[in-house]
């Protein structure tokens, strides 16, 4: 309330106040207390306290959110804020920490996140498993692209990892996953697969209102896969 200027009497927000009995409250593990903190450090310009708090938010394994926000931020550098009071949306560099390979803690993150059922870290980790197989120079079938020292098998599996969280996430409601499978099936001649996944993606979104329909999968047809 503090912080947007309720309950105050002037009716101006007094951050640092809030801050405080935030920290007071997060201090003594309220989980929410955590996560408001957080963006509460990174608007006032402090990476390192919002990535404090926003860590120990998610080491309680409270919301999947949360461990899912957390891995991206390690992942990409960038911790979003939320909108601002003009209604933008604002976000933060996180420093580089020495000795703590964070891309990698942030993959950690997305897994576990992804393990309890959050649709948007499986989407998110088989996108990453598609891009790792992309500039490891492996075709969408998995096979090596004149990539002298890789073996084709591992292409393989990173192909099976990005499926199977893609249909994880597809299967729970994710639209660019489903998106992205539907690519993924075309490129790699999976037919049957394709129209399993059409077919049960036009059931799924056929009875959304026209307001909020979400579009069938966009299919990004190879040149010589389907005709």
């Amino acid at each position: 309330m503090l912080l947007h200027g309720h309950g105050c009497a002037d009716g101006d927000a007094q951050p640092l106040e809030a801050a405080a009995w935030l920290e007071k409250s997060a201090q003594q593990g309220y989980f929410m207390a955590m996560v408001r903190l957080a963006e509460v450090r990174g608007r006032h310009g402090d990476p390192r306290g919002a990535l404090k708090w926003l860590e120990r938010a998610a080491e309680q394994r409270a919301d999947p959110a949360v461990m899912h926000q957390l891995g991206l931020a390690l992942i990409t550098g960038t911790l979003p804020l939320g909108k601002g009071k003009d209604g933008t949306h604002a976000s933060i560099q996180l420093a580089c920490e020495k000795g703590r390979d964070l891309p990698k803690i942030g993959r950690r993150w997305l897994a576990e996140a992804a393990e309890m059922g959050h649709p948007a870290a499986q989407y998110e980790l088989g996108r990453l498993a598609l891009e790792s197989l992309a500039s490891a120079g492996f075709t969408s079938s998995g096979s090596a692209s004149a990539v002298p020292g890789v073996r084709t098998h591992s292409g393989k599996v990173e192909g099976l990892e990005a499926e199977t969280w893609l249909e994880r996430s597809a299967a729970n409601g994710h639209a660019a996953a489903a998106s992205a499978l539907a690519r993924r099936y075309a490129s790699t001649g999976q037919a049957r697969k394709l129209m399993i996944l059409l077919i049960s993606s036009w059931r799924r979104w056929r009875h959304v209102s026209s307001k909020t329909r979400v579009a069938l999968p966009a299919i990004c047809f190879h040149e010589g896969t389907y005709q």
